[in-house]
């Protein structure tokens, strides 16, 4: 199950992310277990040391191969913007 979450972005240009990135889920065969995750009424701001704006996208999957599909479909795509990967060491669903 892949997190893609969005920092630094304001409500409309993280909905207009979140429609650029819920294909690239859907063309790796992940959209029914992954979700796009971002925070509203909370601004979270993301600067550099000049204060400009500088939102990214963080990415985290305890599966590898899901982080390299997602991956190679961003950059084959060449979806401007930067990105982390990270792997999770486990993802629990507690009940």
């Amino acid at each position: 199950m892949a997190n893609i979450m969005l920092f630094g972005f304001n409500e409309v240009t993280a909905r207009k992310m979140t429609k650029i990135l819920t294909p690239v889920l859907q063309s790796c065969g992940l959209s029914d277990e992954s979700v796009v995750t971002f925070i509203r009424g909370s601004e979270v701001i993301s600067t550099d040391s000049t204060n400009n704006n500088q939102p990214f996208v963080r990415i985290c999957s305890p599966e590898v191969d899901e982080l390299k599909r997602i991956k190679a479909v961003i950059q084959e795509r060449k979806i401007k913007g930067e990105y982390e990967f990270l792997q999770l060491e486990s993802f629990v669903i507690v009940q």
